[in-house]
């Protein structure tokens, strides 16, 4: 029989980043999107939950917080071939990252959905979570490890507040970039479907398999 590979099984890979300030590795952009690669999405306040947090937000203010990169986490991708594969960031990879993407201006380098649709926005706050306790994240009610990045997005644009965040849920974070040599966007990600149907896909092209049900078929 042919081996359908588990989770723990697959490659594990880091992401890395030159500390050279010309070298383009790194994060270009941050994307807001409906489902990001980490699973975490941002908080959407409003009026009636702005007591629950240490600092003063209302819906007015249109702002998002969340996470843009959990340290050590696993993140599921398959490549153009369509094998699949973990990346995972180190806390200190998502310092040197966080740090030349500020020192690159690129507080207004958002975009949605990875397109070239840019969003009327700004990064107001971005920060390395040094206490997974005492850190604001989690008074906001997240609960990430040290290292990890969290930012707090402005949007300025109330249509796009209204239609994208609003009604099509797109409050997620994203990075895109490059990571090492190639091209990288941390939005794709293998969904529980696609582990569905590489599965099938194995039991169907198994010939054992394939026997065992064409025999049952002919018997009945």
């Amino acid at each position: 029989m042919k081996k359908v590979y588990k989770d723990a099984e697959l490659p594990v890979f880091e992401i890395v980043c030159s500390e050279d300030a010309n070298d383009p590795t790194g994060i270009r952009l941050l994307s807001i999107v409906a489902d990001p690669a980490i699973e975490m999405k941002a908080l959407m306040f409003s009026e009636d939950d702005i007591k629950d947090y240490a600092f003063k937000i209302d819906s007015e203010k249109q702002l998002l917080v969340g996470p843009m990169m959990i340290a050590n986490k696993k993140i599921l991708r398959k490549d153009d071939d369509g094998n699949k594969y973990f990346v995972v960031f180190k806390p200190e990879t998502i310092e040197l990252m966080v740090n030349k993407f500020m020192m690159g201006d690129n507080n207004h380098s958002i975009n949605v959905d990875h397109s070239n649709t840019m969003v009327q926005a700004y990064i107001q706050q971005l920060w390395i979570v040094e206490d997974p306790y005492m850190d604001k994240a989690k008074k906001l009610g997240f609960t990430l490890p040290v290292g990890s990045a969290m930012v707090q997005v402005k949007i300025l644009d109330k249509a796009f507040w209204n239609s994208e965040v609003k009604e099509n849920g797109k409050f997620g974070f994203s990075i895109e970039g490059l990571m090492g040599e190639q091209p990288i966007k941390m939005s794709s990600v293998v969904t529980d479907k696609d582990m569905y149907d590489l599965l099938i896909d194995e039991l169907l092209n198994d010939d054992e398999i394939r026997k065992y049900f064409d025999n049952k078929i002919k018997n009945k």
